[in-house]
C-alpha cells in the first residue's frame, strides 16, 4: 500500500486499528507484520519521525518465520539498509511446487530458505521495506531504479488515481522508466507535471522520462498490476492514446 494511501486511510478512519503485512502463497500467507502499535503515531513530531518512516515498511518477521536479505546473484548476506533479494525460512514455508522439480530447485535453497524473487531491505531494527520484484528492477545507465519507489511517490500526487512504472528500452541508457498514469476525471495535470513532481522528490536519474495516460491498468484478481502484459504491449509496438488515455486492461 502506498504510504500516501495508508496515511489517508488513517486520517479518515481515525478510531480504527491498522494491521498490515507481507507474504505469499509459498509462505502460507503472512511472514511479516506492521502491528497496531506501529501505526500509532505520537503527538511529538520529534518522536513521530522514525515511526512515520516505518509506515513505508511491511513490519517485522512473525515468530514463525525468519527473513534475510542477500545478493540475488551470489546469495551473499546484505547488511542493514542494503538492498537485495528477500529470503524466508520457517515451518510455514512450502516444501516445493507440486510436480515441478525444476521450479522447486530454483526457489528452494538446501538449508530451507525460500527465494521470494522480491527485492527489499531490512533496517537496523528489523523492519522490512519492499522495493520491487527483482525482475521489475530498471537498470538505467548502470544505476538501479526500483519502480515501486516511483509508484509510491506518484500515488501521492494530486490528480493521479492509479499509476504503475515499467522499464522501456533506450538507445543511450539501456532502459528508462515509463509511467503509466490513470488520472482523476477532473484532473488537468500534464505529462511534464508528472515528471517534475518526481524530480522535486527524487534524484533525476530515477524519474520517468516519459508518461502515458491510461483509462485502466491490467490487474490480477487480487489487484496486482500485470506488468508483463504492459512490457509485452510496449515491445509489440507501444501504446496509442485516444481521447486522453487508453484502456490497458484486458477486455472483459
Amino acid at each position: 500500500m502506498p504510504e500516501s494511501l495508508l496515511r489517508a486511510a488513517m486520517a479518515t478512519f481515525g478510531g480504527a486499528h491498522f494491521l498490515s503485512g507481507f507474504g505469499m502463497t509459498e509462505t502460507t500467507a503472512t511472514v511479516t507484520f506492521l502491528t497496531f502499535a506501529d501505526h500509532e503515531l505520537p503527538d511529538d513530531p520529534a518522536l513521530a519521525g522514525p515511526m512515520i518512516r516505518r509506515l513505508g515498511s511491511v513490519g517485522r518477521a512473525a515468530c514463525t518465520a525468519q527473513v534475510r536479505i542477500v545478493d540475488p546473484a551470489t546469495l551473499a548476506p546484505r547488511a542493514a539498509n542494503e538492498h537485495g533479494e528477500i529470503l524466508v525460512r520457517g515451518g510455514q514455508v512450502m516444501a516445493g511446487y507440486w510436480n515441478r522439480p525444476d521450479d522447486t530447485a530454483r526457489a528452494m535453497l538446501d538449508d530451507g530458505w525460500l527465494r521470494t524473487g522480491d527485492g527489499g531491505y531490512l533496517d537496523v531494527d528489523g523492519y522490512l521495506f519492499l522495493t520491487d520484484r527483482i525482475k521489475d528492477m530498471i537498470i538505467s545507465g548502470g544505476e538501479n531504479i526500483y519502480p515501486a519507489e516511483l509508484e509510491n511517490i506518484l500515488a501521492g500526487m494530486p490528480g493521479i488515481r492509479e499509476v504503475t512504472v515499467i522499464g522501456v528500452p533506450d538507445d543511450r541508457w539501456g532502459e528508462t522508466p515509463l509511467a503509466l498514469v490513470v488520472r482523476d476525471p477532473d484532473a488537468t495535470l500534464s505529462k511534464q507535471d508528472v515528471i517534475e513532481y518526481c524530480r522535486a522528490k527524487l534524484a533525476h536519474y530515477k524519474c520517468p522520462t516519459s508518461v502515458q495516460w491510461a483509462h485502466a491498468l491490467p490487474r490480477t484478481p487480487s489487484g496486482k498490476v500485470m506488468k508483463h502484459i504492459l512490457r509485452n504491449r510496449y515491445a509489440a509496438g507501444g501504446f496509442v492514446e485516444n481521447r486522453g488515455g487508453e484502456s490497458l486492461a484486458p477486455a472483459p
